[in-house]
């Protein structure tokens, strides 16, 4: 699979995310009187499209909203379900373990130019469980991220 690719998908869910809001205020749909399929079609496509933010920021699975630039008086499904850190944070990943292994295939090509076979797959070895320690603590720092955030979120409002 192209590293490219890798890297657009949870980059542009995040700017998905970050942008519904705006782009749906901007979409009208259609009257009842005027158009009542249009209307039903319309409503029912950007309710869909909320659902979808509200899965992709992890408000539908009990994360609280980022409150980032949100009114409840004018956007009520935009204060309710929309996170944007958790995208970003699955971008950021996606970032960091493309970069990581383009420097890893880098220095790989560089050390199997040579003859020395068995110190290029030492070598392998030994990133091999570099990169299980990055992203075992990678997976740490999440997990009690999102733990203390979802401990949070079920404390009383004082």
């Amino acid at each position: 699979m192209n590293k490219k690719i890798v890297m657009a998908i949870p980059i542009s869910l995040a700017i998905f995310v970050m942008f519904y809001s705006t782009v749906e205020q901007n979409i009208d749909c259609p009257t009842v009187a005027g158009d009542p399929i249009g209307n039903e079609n319309c409503e029912y496509t950007k309710s869909w499209l909320w659902h979808s933010v509200a899965v992709l920021s992890g408000t539908a699975f009990g994360l609280q909203p980022d409150g980032i630039l949100t009114s409840v008086a004018v956007s009520p499904d935009e204060a309710e379900a929309r996170n944007i850190f958790p995208m970003l944070l699955l971008s950021m990943l996606s970032i960091v373990g493309v970069w990581l292994s383009d420097k890893r295939q880098d220095k790989g090509d560089q050390m199997s130019n040579g003859y020395n076979v068995f110190a290029y797959l030492k070598y392998q070895i030994r990133q091999d469980t570099q990169y299980a320690k990055v992203i075992t603590a990678l997976a740490f720092v999440v997990a009690i991220i999102w733990g203390t955030v979802f401990l949070a979120s079920w404390l009383p409002v004082r």
